[in-house]
């Protein structure tokens, strides 16, 4: 005789084998698991965070996120000290502290600036500005005229 996958469910008592409170809290009522049966699709880390970035831009370039590819290019948080950590380097249970204070970052910016403050040596800063088409041209130094016109005379 089949089961019934919905009585199955019904019938069935979530319990936790492990807990980032553990050994202190091991005898805890478990009572966050109410929250996984309320609502078991917003408790998906993955939802949370996906909750987290929509509308939200990226602090360093201002693109805004759409979709996010959890499974390659994942978005980043830039700390208040700059630093930036990939999101699944956070541990689940410190995402929404970390999302008070931390900004989004996305995968370009990340790799760049981890490039940037991993490897200092093998950057070289220039400033931009925007043409008339929104493209980006090198921003002649102020000290390079100067220095130019010096070279001719």
């Amino acid at each position: 005789m089949a089961h019934n996958p919905a009585e199955f469910h019904s019938n069935s008592h979530i319990r936790l084998d492990q807990c980032s409170r553990w050994p202190v809290r091991q005898n805890c009522g478990q009572e966050c698991l109410s929250q996984v049966n309320a609502d078991p699709a917003q408790c998906l880390v993955w939802n949370i965070v996906d909750q987290w970035y929509k509308g939200k831009a990226c602090a360093y370039c201002q693109k805004p996120f759409t979709e996010i590819h959890w499974h390659e290019r994942h978005p980043a948080l830039m700390a208040p000290d700059h630093t930036c950590v990939q999101w699944n380097e956070v541990p689940p249970e410190k995402l929404p502290e970390v999302f008070e204070s931390y900004l989004p970052v996305c995968w370009n910016c990340y790799i760049a600036e981890t490039f940037r403050r991993q490897n200092p040596e093998k950057v070289l800063d220039r400033t931009w500005e925007r043409g008339p088409g929104g493209e980006y041209i090198p921003k002649e130094d102020s000290a390079a005229p100067a220095a130019k016109q010096a070279t001719r005379n």
